[in-house]
């Protein structure tokens, strides 16, 4: 073809083979870039541009092929007609913006796929949950999270629209409630955002995690952390003094001296009552006749029952009558509060203050700490310490029966 173009041929070799065409280039592989943010070593997967074959395109300048522009051109009828048509020529060499391979298309499909509302289901069911509760609240944390953020595609999801959202909902709940959602709550939201981000960056949903580095700290929420109180000395003799059901009032006496969480001992059989050498202990760890229920495997362990404690005639099964609910929970709370909610009016001492009073008793008999961590569950328990690493069933035991309970008598 440039053999047919005589004089203007070496023009037209100028045009494909300036240093324009190579810088333009570089110039626009540097602009797809920059809205990724993408360091030297992450861009390295996308330095090939993607194969298409650019052909001149003489539409631009109103002609369907070169032969057709020269032929008008030699019919210009002045030479300002003729330079204007020189000039329009570059256009011809325009080529169409594109980013480097493989980033258009990631942010299409990526748009164009479920929505945050469509893909909590099946990140609930791939992920393996260790208690029912645990599942049924992310369930709803994240369906809140989609709610207030408009449901957005998971690309779509910034730091700063993580922070719109959560303010939103601040102002709607102070709205409705008269008071900001506590900053413990919001925390747990963008804990569940970061989990459910996790998996939409392996699954190719999106190239971010903006949970992690969203705070609200700033945003006006209730920072203040409600901690449980303890128990004074009266207030238990005022407890223990009440009229109550004798299996209330047994599970009471088990948690005041042994600090065990609630539902471990709600949820005791007589299996895992034990004796050794002339001391009764509660067995909790797992057996051939039992299968505890603990928070975690620290938690694993034996304690022993203080010479104060009086137990029941040996029966069969279960201790307790409470009902069972999910994750093997019961509903002993219920029936315990309506006891301690006569002896005060502090919403920050519940059935767990039992727990922190035996730890602060203990603490008071001058029981070292390790070992008083170790009784409440809080060390590495029996099974996940070392072969001698614990305390004997004996030093325990010493421990345990060196804090007097004299509301119980």
């Amino acid at each position: 073809m440039l053999a047919d173009i005589g004089e203007h041929g070496d023009i037209l070799i100028k045009y494909s083979e300036d240093n324009f065409v190579s810088d333009y280039w570089n110039l626009q592989i540097e602009a797809a870039f920059m809205p990724e943010r993408l360091t030297d070593n992450e861009r390295i997967k996308y330095n090939e541009i993607r194969p298409v074959r650019m052909a001149p395109n003489f539409e631009h300048v109103g002609f369907k092929s070169f032969e057709a522009w020269h032929v008008d051109e030699h019919v210009a009828k002045t030479s300002e007609d003729k330079i204007e048509k020189w000039h329009n020529l570059a256009k011809v060499f325009e080529v169409p913006l594109v980013r480097a391979a493989g980033l258009d298309d990631k942010l299409e499909t990526s748009k164009a796929g479920p929505r945050m509302a469509e893909l909590i289901d099946p990140y609930v069911a791939a992920k393996t949950w260790g208690r029912e509760k645990t599942r049924k609240g992310s369930i709803r944390k994240l369906l809140l999270l989609a709610k207030i953020s408009g449901d957005p595609w998971p690309v779509e999801i910034t730091t700063k629209g993580v922070r719109d959202a959560i303010e939103k909902h601040i102002s709607e709940v102070k709205a409705k409630k008269g008071a900001p959602p506590s900053l413990a709550m919001l925390e747990s939201l963008r804990f569940s955002g970061v989990q459910f981000m996790r998996t939409m960056k392996r699954k190719g949903h999106t190239e971010n995690n903006p949970f992690i580095d969203a705070d609200f700290k700033d945003l006006g929420a209730n920072g203040i952390v409600k901690s449980y109180r303890l128990f004074d000395k009266d207030e238990l003799h005022n407890l223990f003094a009440l009229e109550m059901p004798a299996e209330d009032r047994l599970l009471l006496s088990i948690l005041t001296v042994t600090g065990m969480r609630l539902d471990e001992a709600a949820l005791l059989t007589w299996d895992q009552v034990k004796s050794e050498d002339g001391i009764k202990y509660l067995l909790l760890l797992d057996s051939e006749n039992s299968d505890v229920a603990v928070k975690n495997k620290g938690s694993m362990r034996n304690i022993p029952l203080p010479d104060v404690l009086k137990l029941p005639e040996r029966g069969i099964g279960r201790l307790f009558n409470y009902t069972l609910m999910d994750d093997r929970k019961t509903n002993a709370s219920k029936f315990l509060m309506k006891h301690v909610t006569k002896v005060t009016i502090m919403e920050t001492k519940v059935v767990h203050s039992l727990r922190d009073s035996l730890k602060d008793l203990l603490r008071d008999a001058d029981v070292a700490k390790k070992l008083n961590d170790y009784i409440a569950g809080h060390s590495s328990g029996d099974v996940v310490g070392k072969y001698g690493d614990g305390f004997s069933l004996q030093k325990r035991y010493e421990a345990i029966n060196s804090v007097k309970h004299p509301w119980l008598a």
